[in-house]
């Protein structure tokens, strides 16, 4: 019988890494010593040593200048590793690149942890102005069209028990506070095939998302769009809508899904695209 987690046995050091990288993980700046020090709560003499060993195996790069801790090569490499070895990461980029090609608005490529969001990959549109994600980058589920809709493609069970979890935070006036109102509209999305964030995470901000299902039949990962508010409009959306369900059905084909997503199917094209988004509550303020 497995131990709980409370009872196995715990090695500091390899927790104090971990802490180390988290810290770091949303500095893009670094962190100086007496910042790590600080936050995480370690003897200067061991954090000093370990840091040392880092810094030696180029985890870690100190900047002189800065006198700040930020990541290194190796945990760069380990990064494209994942992205080389995870099934639907490397079959998406290619997916994300046609549909910006198409589009022209920035492509986002999502999983799941817990019920954050995680981005994977990014591929930037050409605008002057675009909101960008930067991968590594975790966001909050509930509050955006990937993570909304991976949560949406859940068994019912874990997708009721996961939209529970936590309070949930007001980013802006449209985000949904409530676990039963965005209960309800995860089961709408797995009904359609498709999510949107309305200004949801970001004032301004309009996202899209398709799931992108495996040979198993799981949503594990998931493409979304990202486009100004004031550059919205049906023609767009629709147009970004169909090119995303168009692209997750050759991504899982590749994968070597047989068959087609039936919802993912009846949207591949803008007509059918805007047909199901003017059935939505964008109906009221998407222009035309």
């Amino acid at each position: 019988m497995q131990e709980s987690d409370d009872r196995r046995p715990r090695i500091k050091s390899a927790d104090r890494v971990l802490d180390v990288f988290e810290a770091l993980t949303h500095e893009p700046r670094g962190l100086s010593f007496p910042e790590l020090v600080s936050r995480l709560g370690v003897p200067k003499s061991s954090l000093h040593g370990l840091l040392a060993v880092l810094v030696d195996r180029q985890y870690l790069v100190f900047d002189e200048l800065s006198r700040r801790y930020v990541f290194g090569v190796q945990l760069f490499e380990h990064g494209q590793s994942f992205l080389t070895h995870h099934g639907e990461a490397r079959e998406a980029r290619l997916a994300m690149q046609a549909v910006v090609a198409e589009v022209n608005e920035t492509v986002q490529l999502g999983l799941l942890r817990g019920t954050e969001g995680v981005n994977i990959g990014t591929v930037d549109c050409t605008h002057a102005l675009r909101m960008r994600l930067e991968v590594g980058r975790h966001f909050p589920g509930y509050a955006t069209s990937l993570g909304k809709v991976l949560l949406a493609h859940l068994p019912e069970a874990e997708m009721i028990q996961r939209a529970g979890q936590g309070p949930l935070q007001r980013h802006t006036e449209h985000t949904l506070v409530s676990s039963e109102k965005l209960v309800a509209e995860l089961r709408r999305i797995r009904s359609r095939g498709f999510s949107l964030d309305s200004e949801e995470l970001v004032p301004g901000v309009f996202c899209v998302g398709v799931p992108i299902f495996d040979n198993s039949g799981q949503a594990r990962t998931g493409m979304s769009v990202t486009i100004p508010t004031s550059r919205l409009n049906l023609d767009i959306l629709s147009r970004a809508l169909a090119a995303l369900a168009r692209e997750s059905i050759a991504v899982s084909a590749r994968m070597g899904v047989a068959e087609a997503s039936a919802t993912l199917a009846a949207i591949v094209s803008p007509a059918t695209a805007a047909e199901a988004l003017l059935k939505t509550h964008a109906k009221g303020w998407v222009k035309a």
